[in-house]
């Protein structure tokens, strides 16, 4: 018979609802309790509504340490492991487990879905296995996913069938990186095709959940904001001495304790060493200070909060090292439960563990989709250490002492983000939450309002789809908004930013400044009405038509053709050209989601035309080439690098590809002069079979520069550079102009006279580059007549 179960946690009007099941030798109730003091229950109010029952076996042994002083029973497990003398395992009880859930479906489900601890997880993957092979639970709703906290694969060869099925099931494991289960654990996980893992460091957990950023709320505002989270369930409260904003946290805290909101085993509270504390002496009686301004014996977490000392010199004064042993001092001491440190970067947090005994368990530091910081990410994550994301929202609003930078893109703002916001019915700050928590970090959003806290606990456990969670992960935009531009100072250790972040030097403050600039003309390009009315496609083709792109297409390649004083076999060579630019555009109007889903091939495809066009007509391009090019090294030299910018301007106008698809190239054309070069043609020629390989230079360098090979008059120029960029300008003009009118028919947009301008800012720069080569190109024919 099932047991009831316990109605005070069973919550009939939630979206999901998941069936719980408690750990080893306890109970239902018990469960209930653990989720209430680690806050999930408050957190997840609105998303799910859980049942927790009983197992049906009764504990067959000693209660464990961690439940019997803490909890009453009964307690009950949902197998009793034993191992025999050869050292094999096995499972007495579950197939009576089993029968008790499969009852317990019937009457009380259905349900969504499984959640359990430890061996309430083990049996949660199991059963869903056995559904899905057929082996119970049949003819009842399939149950689609299962939330597994320390879960476990059991060692019974019985039970091995049951987890080939789990492949296809979504599943959320959380665990402890020092867990005495976790290589059990870490073989579950391995059951699921897709699992969402979370991993806490040294056995402590850290929840998921955002906690209220407390560095920058006014005076008297502090207490509000933490004693309306700890009420809504947020358990981990971040602050620092350098905030002064312990004692008003301390209070709060006080207050909460006091009257029983909380227990002091269920807060995680995070403070921060001041830089003017790293000396060694001060640490310990720095952690006591703050200690005591909270109210507080311990620490959970205690971080060096910046690796800077503020003394001049060339070194850091004490070293980080230095510091970091008395910091695992304080773990010694009791002081603190663990430490970590913020704003490390690589090579910093590779000197510290160079001589630690403690490693850090977390590392704080920025981190947001417009600067994700991924290889620190990485780095840290394949050694254990937690990353804690400050300013997630991408630092919207700061103190003036950490200001950000006002010539930086807005996060908040980002075409992408609101799209996918609007798409889910989310707030953009939601969206960002929850795309910091599935990166597997935690993260520290600005938090005043109730609702805002609400909306912050509600994103931790809500989940993105692949897709925007991936949209998100590759944004262009990549700069720093809180740079630390105050530790960095001429007469001290760190004389730059590229020293402070240990960055390359391309990094620099100006270089972010100038791709900001760029990023600012994108995202007008990007928000252009017209060009998003056409948001389903990437080239051209779309905007001039397939007649335009074809006449357009055909025109330079007539031209092409006839500079290289073709023969007439040599036109044919631009039919698969042509006959490419026109599939594209029938693809592009026709059948569009194909298009969109292998537009990277369908552009190969029409490169390799390309190629086939340029390799005939190179054919005909006279006798003798070796002597040709020999002959005029620096005349060549040149038009090759003039014609770069032209092939660029001509991929990124007709064929609208990403900018950095035509910089790529850049590379080659800059060296492709090195080949006309007397003295390495000289050796080519003297080498067995370097004419093929000089042949096959050529052809692979007329592939990336279509019009820049022979050019020698002003009507060649004329008709292979501007002609067609001004046939582009007019066709796009005349498609722009319909656009504005067919909007103000509808009343949704301007009349064609306030329409927009006829080339975006990206074009504009473009098309000026474009006319830039073909005076210099003009300037070398002249030198040289």
């Amino acid at each position: 018979m099932a047991s009831q179960p316990h109605a005070a946690h069973h919550h009939p009007r939630k979206r999901l609802r998941v069936l719980a099941l408690h750990s080893f030798r306890t109970s239902g109730a018990i469960f209930a309790e653990q989720q209430r003091r680690a806050g999930l229950d408050a957190a997840l109010a609105d998303l799910i509504d859980v049942t927790y029952i009983d197992a049906p076996n009764a504990a067959s042994g000693p209660i464990p340490d961690d439940v019997a002083p803490h909890f009453e029973g009964p307690y009950y497990e949902w197998w009793n492991a034993s191992r025999d003398g050869e050292g094999r395992w096995s499972y007495e009880g579950w197939r009576r487990a089993v029968a008790h859930m499969e009852d317990t479906l019937a009457l009380h489900g259905p349900f969504d879905g499984l959640m359990g601890f430890s061996q309430g997880g083990a049996m949660a993957s199991l059963a869903i296995g056995m559904q899905r092979c057929g082996f119970a639970f049949k003819g009842l709703p399939l149950l689609r996913f299962v939330v597994a906290f320390a879960g476990i694969r059991v060692r019974d060869p019985q039970l091995e069938r049951f987890y080939a099925p789990l492949r296809s099931c979504p599943s959320l494991h959380v665990l402890g990186d020092r867990d005495p289960v976790k290589r059990l654990t870490n073989l579950l996980i391995e059951c699921f095709e897709h699992p969402v893992v979370v991993t806490h460091p040294r056995g402590h957990v850290i929840p998921q959940l955002p906690p209220p950023d407390l560095e920058r709320h006014k005076a008297g505002e502090m207490k509000e904001v933490v004693e309306a989270a700890v009420r809504m369930g947020y358990r981990h409260i971040d602050c620092a001495a350098e905030y002064e904003n312990e004692g008003e946290v301390g209070e709060t805290l006080a207050a909460v304790l006091a009257d029983g909101t909380v227990r002091r085993e269920e807060l995680w509270v995070t403070s921060k060493l001041r830089n003017e504390d790293h000396d060694p002496n001060r640490v310990g009686a720095a952690c006591k200070e703050s200690l005591s301004r909270l109210g507080l014996d311990h620490l959970d977490l205690y971080l060096m909060h910046w690796p800077v000392t503020g003394r001049p010199g060339p070194a850091v004064d004490p070293p980080l090292s230095d510091t970091w042993r008395a910091m695992e001092g304080l773990v010694r001491s009791g002081l603190a439960r663990s430490i970590g440190v913020s704003n490390f970067s690589v090579k910093k947090l590779e000197g510290v563990l160079a001589g630690a005994q403690i490693p850090p368990a977390v590392n704080q530091v920025e981190a947001h989709p417009y600067f994700r910081n991924d290889q620190l990410l990485e780095w840290c994550k394949a050694r254990g250490i937690h990353i804690t994301a400050y300013s997630p929202l991408g630092s919207p609003h700061t103190a003036p002492f950490f200001k950000r930078r006002d010539d930086l893109p807005e996060l908040l703002q980002d075409a992408t983000l609101r799209g996918i916001a609007d798409k889910h019915g989310r707030a953009p700050a939601e969206v960002l939450v929850s795309w910091a928590v599935q990166r597997g970090t935690s993260c520290l959003p600005k938090s005043t309002k109730p609702d805002h806290l609400r909306a912050n606990l509600a994103a931790a456990s809500w989940r993105l789809p692949e897709e925007d969670f991936q949209a998100l992960s590759t944004l262009r935009t990549q700069c720093r908004m809180l740079d630390g531009a105050w530790c960095v100072s001429p007469d001290g250790p760190y004389r730059s930013l590229e020293e402070l972040w240990d960055t390359p030097h391309e990094e620099r403050t100006s270089g972010v400044r100038r791709c900001a600039e760029m990023n600012k003309s994108w995202q007008r390009w990007k928000d252009d009405p017209f060009r998003r009315s056409m948001s389903e496609h990437h080239t051209g083709i779309d905007v001039i038509g397939a007649r335009g792109a074809a006449a357009l297409m055909l025109t330079h390649s007539i031209c092409f053709i006839w500079l290289k004083e073709g023969r007439p076999a040599g036109m044919l060579a631009c039919v698969p050209y042509v006959l490419m630019c026109l599939a594209l555009a029938s693809l592009a109007q026709r059948r569009r989601r194909f298009y969109t889903a292998h537009r990277e091939l369908l552009v190969t495809l029409l490169h390799l035309a390309q190629t086939l066009t340029n390799y005939h007509t190179i054919l005909h391009a006279g006798e003798d080439v070796y002597r040709m090019h020999n002959g005029k090294p620096l005349r060549l030299a040149l038009q090759q690098l003039a014609g770069g910018p032209i092939f660029i301007t001509i991929c990124a106008l007709h064929l609208r590809l990403p900018l950095a698809w035509s910089l790529a190239a850049l590379p080659a054309m800059t060296l492709a002069p090195l080949a006309y070069l007397p003295g390495l043609c000289r050796r080519l020629m003297a080498t067995p079979g370097a004419e093929d390989a000089v042949v096959g230079l050529f052809r692979i360098m007329d592939t990336f520069q279509q019009c820049c090979m022979l050019y020698s008059t002003w009507s060649v120029v004329l008709c292979s550079a501007v002609i067609p960029l001004a046939v582009t300008y007019v066709l796009e003009r005349r498609a722009r102009w319909r656009y504005h009118a067919r909007e103000a028919a509808r009343g949704t947009g301007s009349a064609p006279d306030e329409a927009a301008p006829l080339l975006p800012a990206t074009g504009a720069w473009l098309a000026d580059a474009y006319l830039a080569s073909c005076l210099v190109w003009a300037v070398a024919e002249v030198i040289h007549a």
